[in-house]
């Protein structure tokens, strides 16, 4: 049925009269399954011509070498249960026709007939649980190894045939007002064309108590996904029983985000030189592409250098070719899935390490880190909340004033630390279409020289260069106002850097601090590192180190960045998806400029400081 503010789009193939120009549905159309369209912009037309004819219209969508080309998100929003409107916005329906001037009534306009024809499947879940009645469903996920259920689109007009060159395994709808599971109810989800008969399907089934989500991946037996039709998917009475995987863990108390995680945290906290703790590294969230983790490596025992990289230890193994008793490059899980994991104080007081989580390939599906801090967690409580008196990653005081204590960095939305020493990372050209691009290097930095329609962001999303390619809610708080940074402090999601109990910084936070910031800046201990000094509360200091960044376009370190650039993140994007602008908010300052910045680019590498998660997630 057409839905009001419905617009086609109409494209001639040989003409310049109609390049991608748009035509919207009459009012009293709506509710309908046919109506009349009419032009946005008068169009004087002299001669006949062919046309074709798409929905839904976009800016975006082309016509090339006798195909049009669109794009099928990996994310799609269905507004409430058993509601298939949203399905319009994600669809690509077409039909060729002609337009001639003879044909018009004296004193008309000509006309065109059509006949929509749907480039894409639609797959329609009936989800139902009585283990789980009381649950609202949020969100069902579709995924199959090495098959295109989403990415870019482009249908030949001549005979109907689909390609994609930017192929995505897995796609999501998530309900906007989700409701209890009291009944069954259907979800929508519109995907590639693609058979599936005798392949390895899952769909991951995501519920919430407003407390926990739980997320039950279910295999399920599909065949032929055909464009142009409805293909139902039941997925009756989901429960726990139809989790068979004992490396995956349902329960998980942070936001999902449509993603998934491996392990409680992404940041664990030592305060004791040898102090041996435990990670569970299960997997958890949406099972698109969750693998069982099989191996573990250190990617990284020292934040600033190569040097003396041989102070965390796995199950008793360090990453040490010169120490055969205990050397182990990977070091295999635990069968209960977990690593037991300590850090020894080795020449410098400060020791950030970064742990790699690998499959049975011996390729990475996820990292975390290990922040040994020998006070322990320290924090002030400023007007916005309690935050950390550091950055992650610096194990110092906060006015120590050498360059060993500027902490680690983080792409936005990230959850993966990137060291200061450029020695012990890695830069690669983003091609981030899918979540798994960045779980797969999270030894990585990944830049955004080379890559195209980036406007610099690291995750690339669909790719169209719009800004619904941004995902705005990695670090769980999507900013959905005018202003500039999410007025809200947001929710800890499972893509968060933080330790467990703490989340990012809200904008609120960032706020306080410039307003509130001492006119000067000080050099910690009149050594190199400056910073900007803000009294939390109206006396007492909270140091904000001049810490640098990583230059997004290449992941490089600006000279002496540790006295001229101040910068971090909060968990918020700059605007919401109705702005043009791209970018994150956070604070940086470079002193040799003398100029503030609000909105950055989300590939840059910058600080995170945290602060305290009312719920302990």
């Amino acid at each position: 049925m057409w839905t009001t503010g419905d617009k086609i789009g109409i494209i001639s193939p040989v003409e310049t009269t109609f390049q991608n120009v748009s035509a919207s549905l009459n009012s009293s159309d709506a509710g309908k399954n046919s109506g009349i369209f009419v032009l946005d912009t008068e169009t004087a037309i002299d001669k006949k011509m062919d046309l074709i004819i798409y929905y839904p219209y976009s800016s975006l969508t082309s016509y090339g070498e006798g195909a049009l080309h669109s794009v099928v998100p990996m994310e799609q929003k269905q507004a409430r249960p058993n509601d298939s409107s949203h399905t319009g916005k994600y669809t690509l329906a077409y039909a060729s026709s002609s337009i001639d001037p003879a044909t018009a009534e004296a004193g008309k306009s000509p006309t065109v007939n059509f006949s929509l024809k749907h480039a894409v499947a639609y797959v329609k879940f009936v989800v139902s649980s009585s283990e789980f009645a009381s649950y609202k469903l949020n969100g069902v996920s579709l995924w199959c190894d090495g098959e295109a259920i989403a990415g870019d689109l482009a249908v030949n007009l001549s005979n109907g045939e689909t390609k994609t060159e930017t192929p995505r395994n897995y796609a999501t709808v998530l309900v906007e007002e989700p409701q209890a599971l009291s009944s069954a109810q259907e979800l929508w989800l519109v995907t590639l064309p693609v058979d599936l008969t005798g392949k390895d399907v899952y769909a991951s089934v995501s519920m919430s108590d407003g407390t926990k989500n739980v997320t039950i991946p279910k295999k399920v037996e599909v065949k032929n996904l055909k464009a142009n039709a409805v293909n139902t998917i039941t997925l009756s009475n989901v429960s726990m029983a139809d989790n068979t995987f004992d490396w995956y863990q349902p329960v998980e108390t942070r936001y999902l985000a449509a993603g998934w995680a491996y392990g409680e945290a992404n940041t664990y906290v030592t305060t004791t030189s040898g102090e041996e703790i435990t990670v569970d590294v299960k997997a958890r969230g949406y099972f698109n592409g969750c693998e069982e983790p099989k191996y573990a490596k250190i990617i990284f025992s020292n934040n600033c250098s190569s040097d003396m990289q041989f102070t965390t230890y796995i199950n008793g193994k360090r990453n040490d070719p010169k120490s055969p008793s205990d050397y182990a490059e990977f070091v295999e899980i635990n069968d209960d899935y977990t690593l037991k994991v300590k850090t020894v104080k080795g020449g410098y007081e400060g020791w950030f390490s970064k742990i790699g989580i690998m499959n049975e390939k011996k390729e990475y599906i996820w990292a975390f880190q290990v922040w040994y801090l020998p006070t322990g967690i320290q924090s002030h409580m400023y007007k916005s909340g309690e935050v950390m008196d550091r950055y992650i990653g610096d194990s110092y005081a906060p006015d120590y004033g050498d360059w060993h204590g500027v902490g680690a960095y983080f792409q936005w939305g990230r959850p993966f630390a990137i060291s200061w020493g450029s020695d012990t990372y890695n830069t690669t050209t983003t091609t981030a279409t899918d979540l798994k691009v960045s779980a797969k290097n999270p030894d990585c930095f990944l830049k955004t020289d080379g890559a195209e329609r980036h406007n610099s962001d690291w995750w690339l999303g669909d790719w169209q260069g719009a800004r619904t390619d941004r995902k705005d809610d990695f670090w769980g708080n999507p900013n959905t106002t005018a202003q500039e940074g999410s007025p809200e402090k947001g929710t800890k999601s499972i893509f968060d850097p933080c330790p467990k109990g703490w989340m990012v910084v809200s904008p609120a936070v960032i706020k306080e601090v410039i307003a509130g910031k001492e006119s000067e800046f000080v050099i910690n201990n009149n050594e190199k590192v400056r910073s900007l000094i803000y009294k939390y509360d109206g006396e007492n200091k909270a140091y904000w180190h001049f810490s640098g960044l990583k230059w997004a376009s290449s992941g490089g370190n600006p000279n002496n960045c540790w006295d001229d650039i101040v910068s971090c993140w909060s968990n918020s994007s700059y605007h919401s998806y109705d702005a043009t602008d791209h970018d994150a908010y956070g604070m940086s300052y470079r002193f040799s400029v003398g100029t503030w910045e609000l909105n950055n680019g989300r590939a840059t590498g910058m600080s995170v400081r945290c602060m305290k998660d009312d719920d302990n997630r």
